[in-house]
């Protein structure tokens, strides 16, 4: 075999194009034909990919559709790679979207490569390629069986880690009206009398819990208060807490704590980031615990139990082998008559 010198996916942007053409099949788990293959990165690896038949980016409808599919991917460059029985289609595909996109935020790092029908050659995608002149054209390597398999693997986890990040909506930067909404209410509680204090507590965790059970979604006003109350209060913390660890999967509230992610920053953003950590880990959703650490893992220093879920979660472990059945669980396990495991005596005191 041919084999190339290989690297990581985190350098995925970094590739020799011939790589890229053989790692294409491997992660669509077929021959493209007639597509076109848009693998977008980011400075630790890919971050999206999409597959678009070469006759929808024609039109400005399907390269419409193209930038909004890549809107949200927190994209620093992107591969492209189409592949026809003849190349000048790609090439056709790839110019619509240039004429289309024409200050793409990704557009200095913009790597295009046409692929033959066959899979076997390769050359790079512009507007004069031509299959039938050998100079444009090159060998796909070899590549080594193992690592393209795992790569295509981490591919596409990598850019399903992405996408729940996107969720959380965290890119960095914070919207200025979010930043001064966020600035009026801390001023606003921070100005509560002594005496009020008490009833302010009463009501943030009334409100709370309302937004636990209702499930629906609260407006941007409403989760800069709850993130500035949870960043005040140690006490609405742990009620926060006691619902994710006594709560059934499909009551922990993950999508307000991701809002409330979404629309605070600073200490209430770590805090939150943290509690939609441990809200993913217990649903076993891994990748989006995963995202979540990695918000509230930057402001570990200040917010501790972030490395602590970190850590955790980097065990391995599901929340089902540690974690005493909640009341509704048991219930169930009492009817049919099943033991008591060991975890549901005195350790479920001890994790609570």
């Amino acid at each position: 075999m041919n084999l190339p010198v290989y690297k990581s996916v985190g350098a995925f942007a970094s590739l020799e194009p011939g790589t890229v053409a053989g790692l294409v099949p491997i992660l669509l788990g077929r021959r493209p034909s007639e597509e076109l293959i848009a693998i977008a990165t980011g400075p630790k690896g890919p971050v999206h990919y999409s597959i678009w038949p070469l006759a929808d980016l024609y039109t400005e409808v399907g390269c419409d559709r193209f930038e909004t599919a890549l809107a949200t991917a927190p994209a620093t460059g992107i591969w492209l790679v189409g592949s026809s029985a003849d190349l000048t289609n790609v090439a056709a595909a790839a110019a619509g979207l240039l004429d289309f996109l024409e200050t793409p935020k990704w557009s200095e790092h913009w790597k295009a490569i046409a692929l033959t029908a066959d899979g076997r050659q390769w050359g790079f995608i512009d507007d004069h390629v031509d299959q039938t002149d050998p100079d444009q054209l090159h060998t796909v390597p070899d590549l080594d069986p193992l690592w393209s398999n795992l790569t295509a693997l981490a591919v596409k986890a990598k850019c399903a880690s992405a996408l729940d990040l996107a969720a959380l909506g965290v890119d960095g930067t914070q919207d200025e009206e979010v930043l001064a909404t966020e600035r009026l209410v801390a001023r606003l509680r921070s100005h509560t009398p002594d005496g009020n204090q008490a009833i302010q507590g009463i009501e943030d965790e009334a409100s709370l819990l309302a937004a636990l059970d209702a499930g629906d979604p609260v407006t941007v006003a409403e989760a800069i208060n709850l993130g500035c109350a949870l960043a005040a209060s140690p006490h609405l913390v742990a009620t926060a807490v006691d619902r994710l660890l006594t709560a059934a999967p499909d009551r922990l509230g993950t999508s307000l704590w991701c809002q409330i992610v979404r629309h605070t920053s600073g200490q209430a953003q770590s805090l939150a980031a943290t509690l939609a950590g441990l809200a993913a880990w217990r649903t076993g959703d891994l990748a989006a615990a995963c995202a979540a650490i990695t918000v509230a893992y930057a402001d570990r220093s200040r917010q501790p139990a972030a490395q602590v879920l970190a850590e955790m979660v980097w065990t391995g472990v599901a929340a089902e082998a540690v974690m005493p059945r909640t009341g509704e669980e048991s219930h169930g396990l009492a009817s049919a008559s099943s033991p008591v495991l060991p975890c549901e005596g005195p350790q479920s005191e001890e994790v609570a």
